[in-house]
């Protein structure tokens, strides 16, 4: 990886990776430009823009953190894990009703999935009890 940084220091894919290691090393403050080196060079890789909300979160840069999980949770609003880990950078905000308002949502796509899982699960035990 970091050959291919030294080839192309935009490689946003790369730096997200090279990020992704040093922040699951606990390396935050290495992490950090990495990630924000990705997101520079591609504001739509989602992972990256997760990544750096956590390195932020863990930094207690929590309005730094909102912003980039704010951004997955637009991209893909029906994600219900982003919703919960807004409400967790919200509640370290000291923002409760924001907080409140992620749970909640977060609560209704964990219910809409649960019952989407059951039907799944009832139609094929339908078809094995046909055959």
């Amino acid at each position: 990886l970091k050959e291919e940084l030294a080839r192309n220091p935009f490689h946003s894919m790369a730096n997200y990776k090279v990020g992704s290691i040093y922040q699951s090393k606990a390396s935050t403050e290495l992490a950090i430009p990495f990630l924000e080196s990705a997101i520079q060079a591609n504001p739509g890789l989602l992972v990256a823009q997760q990544e750096l909300g956590k390195a932020y979160l863990s930094q207690g840069r929590n309005q730094e953190a909102i912003e980039r999980f704010k951004v997955v949770r637009d991209a893909d609003p029906q994600d219900d894990s982003i919703h919960y880990i807004l409400a967790g950078a919200y509640k370290k905000a000291g923002q409760t009703a924001e907080a409140n308002a992620e749970l909640k949502i977060f609560g209704q796509l964990r219910q809409k999935k649960a019952e989407s899982d059951r039907l799944y699960l009832e139609k094929k035990l339908s078809k094995k009890q046909e055959k």
